[in-house]
C-alpha cells in the first residue's frame, strides 16, 4: 500500500514559504507528493511533468527546503520527517539511500524498516516510529525521547544568553548535528564573534572552492565542500586566510 503524503503547516504556512513565487511553491508540493519513503525524488522528472524551471528548484535550495544530491537533480526534501512519519513496517528504502547518506551524512534522519507485524503473527500497532540519525554508515538507535532531550539541551542553552547561535544556525547551509555545534559555539566563545562568523559564511556561500562552497558548474552549494557546523566552529574557520 502506498504511503500517504502530507505537508506540515509549520512549513507551508510560514512567511519563508509563502514569499516564494507560486511556481516554486507548486514544485515543492509535487516533489513531496512524488518522493519515496526517505524523502528523495528525481526533481528533473517532476520539473518536466509540471512545467517548472530550474530557477524554481534553485529557490527551494536557497531557502534550504531541499538539498540537491547530484548533477542529475536527485533531490532530498530536508524537512521530510516534519511532513511525514511513516510506519517502519510499511517503509521501503530509497534506491538513492547510499547517495543520501554519503551527501547528507548524519543530518539525514531516516526510518529503519522493520518486518511487517501482521506477518509475524503480532497485532498491528499504529505507533509512529522514532527518528534515527545516520552515523558511521548505519541507522542510529535514537528514540523520540532522546531527540527531545537533546533539543531541550540546546534550546535551554540559547535561553541562557546564546541567542546569536540561532542566527548562525539559520544562515549556515549545512544544518546537521545541532547539539554538537552548540557545544562548540559555547566552548569557542563565539557569541561575541557573530558578525565575523556571519560575514564569512555569506562569503563562502557565494564563492567557489577553495575558499567557498559554491559549485560553479551548477550554481548550487555543494555539500562535499561544506564542513559540519561543529567542525567549522571548532576550527575557527572564519579566521582562515583567503586563498587567491
Amino acid at each position: 500500500m502506498a504511503s500517504r503524503r502530507m505537508f506540515s503547516k509549520n512549513i507551508i504556512n510560514s512567511a519563508q514559504f509563502l514569499k516564494m513565487p507560486p511556481s516554486s511553491q507548486m514544485l515543492y508540493f509535487h516533489l513531496g507528493l512524488n518522493a519515496d519513503d526517505d524523502g528523495v525524488v528525481e526533481a528533473f522528472t517532476i520539473m518536466r511533468m509540471v512545467g517548472a524551471c530550474e530557477d524554481d528548484l534553485k529557490i527551494l535550495a536557497a531557502k534550504k527546503l531541499i538539498t540537491v544530491l547530484n548533477e542529475d537533480l536527485v533531490t532530498f526534501i530536508n524537512d521530510w520527517l516534519e511532513h511525514n512519519i511513516i510506519r517502519p513496517d510499511r517503509k521501503i528504502d530509497s534506491k538513492y539511500k547510499d547517495l543520501l547518506i554519503r551527501i547528507a551524512g548524519e543530518g539525514a534522519k531516516l526510518i529503519e524498516p522493520k518486518e511487517r507485524a501482521d506477518r509475524l503473527g503480532r497485532p498491528r500497532d499504529g505507533k509512529r516510529t522514532a527518528q534515527g540519525s545516520i552515523g558511521q554508515g548505519s541507522i542510529g538507535q535514537g528514540s523520540i525521547g532522546e531527540n527531545k532531550k537533546e533539543k531541550d539541551t540546546y534550546s535551554t542553552g540559547v535561553e541562557r544568553g546564546y541567542s546569536n547561535f540561532d542566527k548562525f544556525w539559520k544562515e549556515y547551509p549545512r544544518r546537521q548535528a545541532r547539539k554538537a555545534a552548540f557545544l562548540k559555539w559555547k566552548s569557542k566563545k563565539c557569541e561575541d564573534k557573530i558578525e565575523d562568523i556571519l560575514d564569512d559564511v555569506e562569503y563562502r556561500k557565494t564563492h567557489p572552492s577553495p575558499n567557498g562552497w559554491l559549485d560553479t558548474s551548477t550554481n548550487y552549494l555543494k555539500l562535499e565542500f561544506i564542513p559540519l557546523p561543529s567542525t567549522y566552529l571548532n576550527g575557527e574557520r572564519w579566521d582562515d586566510e583567503v586563498i587567491i
